[in-house]
């Protein structure tokens, strides 16, 4: 575990693009999660977030936004879970607004 600032985390050359899977507590808007997890992950990197109940899909998570960040939702097993996955390589600084 390491406890640090996820935005700066990932902006360290240890971390950015290093990790097959990240895992996520939903925090703040969803998309905000996403782009946090989106520069550690490595080219067919996982993104893995625990949703609170009742939560509608296309509201929390507008398909143009995930697809902008380079991801793409999967199938589903578990309501409360959102699995994530690469659709290409690692998105750059730029492609995030950083």
């Amino acid at each position: 575990m390491i406890t640090a600032d996820v935005v700066a985390l990932g902006r360290d050359p240890a971390h950015h693009g290093g990790y097959d899977v990240v895992t996520a507590r939903a925090f703040g808007d969803p998309i905000w999660t996403l782009s946090c997890a989106v520069p550690f992950l490595n080219d067919a990197g996982v993104v893995i977030v625990s949703e609170p109940p009742a939560v509608g899909e296309a509201e929390r998570w507008p398909t143009d936004a995930v697809h902008a960040l380079g991801l793409r939702g999967s199938n589903q097993q578990y309501p409360q879970v959102r699995r994530f996955e690469r659709t290409h390589g690692i998105v750059s600084r730029e492609t995030l607004g950083e």
